[in-house]
């Protein structure tokens, strides 16, 4: 087939797949068909907690893939340069001509795991890059091929505006694809009734438990506008949510009269982190409410972890600060090591904005009204 068409056909897949995800593996496939190669694989590279995540793939057997994802990630000196040398989006990264044909044959990420998979060489394009993360797509060569020499790296920049383009359709409309659900899935496993509201006191998620409350309409309910309002407080409400969403954003606890002899319920209205799973789908301030009287109430670690974005180890190390405890007795207590703890200790206190345990300690404090017991 004429390169012209291969070449056509290159871009037109990746920016269809760029809409349709489920094609995104045919843009790979004939990405590598026009670079000669035997497959091809879409990576994302966070550069937070450093992490590297695959996306699709073509022509990888199975086995490959998950040796990569659980082990030899870490060890890919591409993923590492992407990390530390945070190249520009639109850059061809040839790991022969990168690391040089000495430096990569040592590698035990070459030894061990390319030849080991019939991988010889790759050809990396930095296609999306933001503070976030950055992603790549790449093509591999099996041994005997051949490394990627100066024709394949120009011929392949010829595609470089139309990848970078493609992924960043791709990544734009995952954002819309996945601002419902993955939040969603997230509320799914947090029992205690949790809504999630913009600063206009627009409902924006609900957890089951909470959509009760809002069908009982007894303490809360919604506007033909999805706007959320408490049925005897409505004032007090909105007032607590923008000052959640504002510049300067602080928590409220206020109670909410019902209606009827039912009992009053108290709400805790606080401002979400963006390190929150809940908000990261989400391009503006948000306020989180947080309802007493769950059948199945949070664990107070839970609702750390929901709230403030903590790391499973880092929200039993905040509760063990709140309680006196200090980095030493929390190492004896978990039988980690005292620098790892310190580390944890730093980390919990960047999070939660607290310079002192005091200030931990009082927030952890407030928190614990609205959790259950369930450690």
């Amino acid at each position: 087939m004429d390169t012209q068409v291969v070449e056509d056909n290159v871009i037109g897949l990746f920016y269809e797949g760029a809409l349709d995800p489920g094609k995104w593996r045919d843009g790979l496939r004939e990405l590598a068909r026009f670079a000669r190669a035997q497959t091809g694989i879409s990576l994302r590279h966070d550069m937070g907690p450093s992490q590297t995540l695959v996306l699709d793939s073509f022509g990888q057997d199975p086995s490959t893939i998950q040796a990569y994802s659980s082990f030899y990630k870490d060890l890919d000196p591409l993923t590492e340069y992407f990390r530390t040398a945070r190249p520009a989006s639109g850059s061809w990264l040839n790991d022969w001509r990168l690391l040089g044909e000495r430096g990569l044959a040592r590698t035990a990420f070459y030894n061990d795991f390319m030849l080991k998979h019939g991988t010889h060489a790759v050809m990396a394009h930095v296609s999306y890059q933001s503070t976030d993360f950055a992603a790549s797509i790449s093509i591999q060569r099996a041994p005997g091929q051949g490394a990627f020499d100066a024709a394949d790296e120009e011929r392949l920049s010829r595609l470089t505006p139309h990848l970078s383009r493609a992924s960043r359709m791709y990544f734009d409309t995952a954002v819309l694809r996945n601002r419902g659900t993955l939040a969603s899935a997230v509320l799914s496993h947090i029992q205690v009734p949790v809504l999630v509201v913009a600063a206009s006191s627009q409902l924006l998620l609900a957890s089951p438990a909470a959509e009760g409350r809002l069908r009982s309409a007894a303490h809360l309910r919604l506007t033909p506008r999805s706007s959320l309002i408490a049925t005897l407080s409505e004032s007090a409400l909105a007032r607590a949510i923008r000052a959640a969403t504002a510049p300067r954003p602080r928590g409220t606890y206020l109670q909410l009269r019902g209606a009827g002899s039912v009992p009053p319920l108290v709400a805790c209205v606080a401002p979400m982190s963006a390190r929150s799973e809940l908000a990261s789908a989400w391009q503006q301030p948000l306020a989180i409410i947080l309802l007493e009287g769950a059948a199945e109430p949070a664990s107070l670690e839970e609702v750390l972890r929901l709230l403030h974005g903590l790391a499973p180890a880092e929200a039993r190390v905040a509760v063990r600060i709140a309680q006196g405890f200090s980095p030493a007795d929390i190492s004896q207590q978990t039988g980690t090591s005292v620098q790892t703890i310190r580390k944890q200790v730093k980390s919990v206190f960047a999070k939660l904005g607290a310079r002192r345990q005091s200030e931990v300690a009082h927030l952890v404090g407030k928190l614990s009204g609205l959790a259950g017991s369930r450690r």
